[in-house]
Order: structure tokens, then sequence, then C-alpha cells
């Protein structure tokens, strides 16, 4: 028998669990998603061809980041997940908070190297001339945002930990529905381009 202070996860129906969590993550993902899809239309519509392949190039850099806070947002959640689990809300809580600040010390030790060396790192990928020079300045803005973004990534995990499916999927759905609505104006009405982005 559950203990009272004991997580959602532990009574009820174990599919059911699973079908809510899958379900409520996969829309905010697909959010996310089909925004990276809208940003790489929108600068396709610029009409030129090194916008769109900087933003690859870029994408395949942030894809290193992105993996990294994605494998300690697991570890946090699956963490704190068994606190709850076992009734023991303030082994949780500090659980919680470690995980935190660990995912922002790590993002940000990550993040400053590749800062540094963006440039050389990018052109390891096979960018060259223009090409290079604007996904570069597109991860000097980009990159600095990095450990910010993971810690909500880990906050978001561990509303999902506590099995509170929904509101953790308005946090990945409200971010994604904002960037959809200032990426059109900052690219096109303040004609900022890829740095728009």
């Amino acid at each position: 028998m559950a203990q009272p202070n004991s997580g959602r996860f532990v009574t009820g129906s174990t599919m059911r669990h699973v079908v809510v969590m899958t379900a409520t993550s996969s829309l905010g993902l697909m959010a996310v998603f089909l925004v990276d899809a809208l940003n790489l239309l929108y600068i396709s519509m610029l009409g030129q061809k090194e916008l769109a392949a900087a933003i690859g190039y870029a994408g395949t850099l942030m894809f290193f980041l992105t993996s990294v806070a994605i494998g300690l947002t697991i570890a946090t959640s699956a963490q704190v997940s068994r606190a709850i689990g076992r009734g023991n809300a303030d082994e949780a809580a500090e659980l919680g908070g470690a995980g935190l600040i660990l995912m922002a010390i790590t993002m940000t030790l990550i993040s400053i190297p590749l800062f540094v060396f963006v440039t050389p790192l990018t052109a390891l990928l096979g960018a060259q001339g223009e090409t290079l020079a604007i996904a570069a300045r597109f991860m000097r803005i980009t990159i600095p945002s990095m450990p910010i973004m993971a810690v909500g990534m880990s906050a978001a995990a561990l509303l999902r930990a506590k099995g509170d499916a929904r509101r953790s999927m308005y946090v990945t759905l409200l971010a994604a529905v904002v960037t959809a609505l200032l990426d059109p104006i900052f690219i096109f009405v303040f004609d900022l381009g890829v740095d728009g982005a």
C-alpha cells in the first residue's frame, strides 16, 4: 500500500500513467520541433542559402548541448521520482534542488569553451566562408541561453517526476508558442534575419 505522501505513480493503472506521461511529453516535444522547423522555413524565405546552411551547422553543435541537458534531466527526474515514490518529500526536494544546481553548473562549464571555440568547431563540421561566419554568430547569440534553457527543461522534468504531466507540458508548449510568435517578428519585422532567429 502506498504511503500518504508517496507519488502518483505508485497507485492506479500503470498503463494509464505511461500513456498520460508519454502523450503530454510528446506534445511538448513536437511543439518544440515544429517551432524549429518553422524557424528554418523563415530563414529559407530570406532567399540566402548560406543562412539556412548556417542554421544547420549551428543545430548540430546545439544538439550536443541539448543531449547533455537531456541526460542530466533524466538522471535528476529518476532520482527525484524514486524519493517521491518512497514518500520522502524532503529528500525529493533536496535531490531536485541539487539536480538543478548541477545542471546549471555543468551546462555553464560546457557552454563557455563552446562559446570561445565556436568558430573552429563549426569549421570542423565543414562550414566555410560566409556560412561559417553566420553560424558562429548565431551560436554566440544562442549559447549563453543554454544553461537557462537546460534548467527550465530540468524543472519541467521534475514536474513530470511528481506526476504533474499537464503543467510540465504547459511549460514546454508556452515556450514553443512564444518562440513561434516572436521569431517572424524578429526575423522579418525587425529585419534581423538569422540574428532574429
